[in-house]
């Protein structure tokens, strides 16, 4: 019986050491938390806008000159008291002083705002996937924030990057090294999956619990 002890003690004592490290991502298995900090955007006086992207007016007691205006597919917006406008080809903090020259000139208030939103797709394994129209202010931190974090098959340490069909950046980490990069309209952001044993780790302990019980109800 000692010679079968000490035979199930050596056969078991590998599973025992990948348990050991398995374990504590049972605990950390759930969406970890993102803050909901902007985090690292682009300065608004040298952002382009693209098509795609909107024009936020914000006419204080103007209701009727106040929205959200797209920029359509040939870089054009058509806004109230200017009309039709092509965007893209001016620097947006000459674009705004220009725009806002135009609004005083036919309003009687100063309260006249222009703001850009950026296209942004937040994809993956997210809780809520989908596109979202982002201030100059939002970096990657942000866009994942509003796509509700990370599920709980996410990790918000496998971040990728995409633009224009190509991989910018891969495996970046949410709180090292995603902050680095600065997000252009139309940019992907993909939150990864974790990987199959870090999905499984409450199957894989359920498991070896169970099966070192049976062991032990046998050595009695």
């Amino acid at each position: 019986m000692r010679a079968v002890r000490t035979f199930l003690a050596a056969a078991l004592a590998p599973a025992m050491a990948a348990v050991a490290l398995v374990a504590p991502s049972v605990a950390l298995g759930q969406a970890l938390p993102v803050s909901g900090a902007p985090g690292r955007g682009i300065p608004s006086d040298t952002l382009r806008l693209r098509p795609g992207d909107v024009i936020r007016v914000q006419a204080w007691r103007e209701p009727l000159y106040t929205g959200d205006f797209p920029v359509d597919e040939g870089g054009v917006a058509t806004l109230p008291l200017v009309g039709r406008r092509l965007v893209t080809e001016t620097r947006w903090g000459l674009l705004r002083d220009s725009l806002i020259a135009e609004f005083r000139g036919s309003l009687s208030t100063d309260g006249v705002n222009f703001v850009p939103l950026r296209r942004i797709y937040v994809l993956g394994a997210v809780l809520k996937p989908g596109i979202y129209m982002l201030e100059p202010s939002v970096g990657v931190e942000g866009a994942v924030a509003l796509a509700g974090g990370a599920n709980e098959d996410g990790t918000l340490e496998k971040l990728r990057i995409i633009r224009n069909s190509e991989t910018l950046a891969k495996d970046l980490s949410i709180t090292k090294s995603a902050s680095r990069f600065t997000l252009v309209s139309g940019d992907q952001v993909f939150v990864d999956r974790r990987s199959w044993v870090d999905r499984n780790s409450a199957l894989l302990l359920s498991s070896f619990i169970s099966f070192t019980g049976v062991m032990a109800a046998l050595l009695r």
